[in-house]
């Protein structure tokens, strides 16, 4: 199921509310996402909405993977997606 996932849903920080960001729009089993902007477009709350879907603890944020080949959101695992890396600065 994990290679259906084409993005993540996030609120919180600089998303008050529910925003869907589709970082996978096509379907391929090898997926790398790089994200840019300007300062303060959101970058970093990208990076910690991942990184919760991983396992970590944030307060600040809720965020769920999203897999668009069925239009839902995945319930994160008691532990989190174990094959979810991120590298922020």
């Amino acid at each position: 199921m994990f290679e259906t996932i084409s993005g993540i849903v996030i609120k919180g920080r600089c998303f008050h509310n529910e925003q869907r960001l589709d970082f996978f729009p096509k379907h391929k089993s090898d997926r790398l996402a790089l994200v840019y902007g300007k300062d303060g477009s959101g970058k970093t709350t990208c990076a910690k909405a991942f990184s919760l879907c991983a396992g970590n603890i944030l307060a600040e944020l809720e965020a769920s993977l999203f897999d668009a080949e069925h239009n839902v959101k995945l319930l994160r695992p008691e532990n989190g997606w174990k094959n979810i890396f991120v590298f922020d600065e």
